[in-house]
């Protein structure tokens, strides 16, 4: 969460608002204490599962909005080798209906021509490919502009090593 959303404040040079939503309290808390400690101040973290449990939030009310899902971690596995243990149909089905269920919810809140990005740390069709698929054959007014699958590397050096993950870019027409 915190990572991204500095990452955004950067490449927005700045200006701009951000909303940044998680559901964990301790990682809200995290990212207001360095946003503090860098003087950010036109990012505003809120903790809630999904958004329309956000009252103040009106539809729609974003230009760009990256939804990072929770996911398998199957392509951070060199990273976070206790995800392996996590790595089940059970869990994954579950996962899949957690990242529809965020999907369908975050859809309202993209403005015509905005760009929403899908993002996973996954590796596995059914959070990526398969959630577009279902995402954009439920919500005909959104759009596929480019998808991108990376595998992890697979070389011994730190320094070239890259995580495996996932990526769609969605417009709303």
């Amino acid at each position: 969460m915190g990572t991204k959303t500095l990452q955004i404040h950067d490449i927005l040079n700045h200006t701009g608002w951000i909303m940044a939503v998680d559901s964990s309290e301790p990682r809200c808390d995290a990212l207001r204490r360095l946003l503090s400690t860098r003087k950010i101040d036109n990012v505003a973290v809120v903790q809630a599962s999904l958004l329309h449990g956000i009252a103040e939030l009106k539809r729609p009310a974003f230009d760009r909005i990256l939804v990072d899902v929770p996911c398998s971690n199957s392509g951070v596995l060199a990273r976070r080798p206790e995800a392996r243990y996590a790595q089940s149909a059970e869990h994954l089905a579950s996962l899949v209906k957690l990242q529809n269920q965020i999907m369908h919810d975050t859809a309202d809140y993209l403005r015509p021509a905005g760009i929403m990005v899908y993002s996973t740390c996954s590796v596995w069709p059914e959070e990526n490919e398969q959630r577009i698929a279902h995402f954009l054959n439920t919500h005909h007014d959104y759009g596929q502009a480019e998808a991108h699958l990376t595998w992890p590397s697979n070389v011994d050096d730190p320094a070239r090593y890259q995580d495996g993950g996932f990526v769609a870019v969605l417009r709303r027409r």
